[in-house]
């Protein structure tokens, strides 16, 4: 059956395989949750990855998916994600603000929680965005793997000009001079 999502093949090439994903039309009813999966709808979700540098507008696109009515999920949000000690694996405090703890800490997808959000079939497509050390070891999961860039110029200004999430720490202009 072509096109029920049943015939989905590995893509093989080096050709990039085009995302099509149309905005329901019940979108306008206040009530339905467009990215929930109508019942016996037959097709697998479609699971994609968004990842990137930091600076990259993964945050940004996540954002105007879910605008959009898709299930779109940013993990460094929502306890999607945690910082862990490197040399022992273990959950730890963020770094103090200003500082990063390089080397001795790392921000992680936390597996069982992202684990669970793969296997859950709840809605046509699935956008998870984020960029974490772990996050390899889930790339066989997703139907797509998008890598976001930009120029090294557009990173550093968003880098001086952003807020700052729980994930970094602030970077300021001494970041920006270090790398230009």
């Amino acid at each position: 059956m072509t096109g029920s999502g049943t015939d989905r093949q590995p893509n093989n090439s080096l050709e990039p395989t085009p995302l099509r994903f149309a905005p329901s039309p019940l979108r306008a009813d206040p009530g339905y949750a467009p990215w929930v999966c109508a019942e016996g709808c037959g097709a697998p979700m479609k699971r994609v990855v968004l990842t990137g540098m930091s600076g990259t507008g993964k945050s940004t696109l996540i954002r105007e998916l879910a605008a959009r009515g898709y299930k779109a999920i940013d993990t460094d949000y929502g306890g999607w994600s945690h910082w862990v000690n490197t040399r022992t694996g273990i959950p730890a405090s963020p770094p103090p603000a200003g500082e990063y703890g390089w080397g001795e800490l790392d921000w992680v997808w936390r597996e069982d929680r992202i684990r669970n959000l793969l296997s859950t079939e709840d809605s046509d497509v699935l956008f998870l965005a984020g960029t974490a050390a772990n996050q390899v070891e889930f790339h066989p999961q997703f139907d797509h793997i998008l890598l976001l860039s930009a120029p090294i110029a557009v990173i550093a200004e968003r880098f001086v000009t952003r807020r700052v999430t729980r994930m970094e720490p602030p970077r300021g202009a001494w970041l920006v001079s270090s790398i230009m």
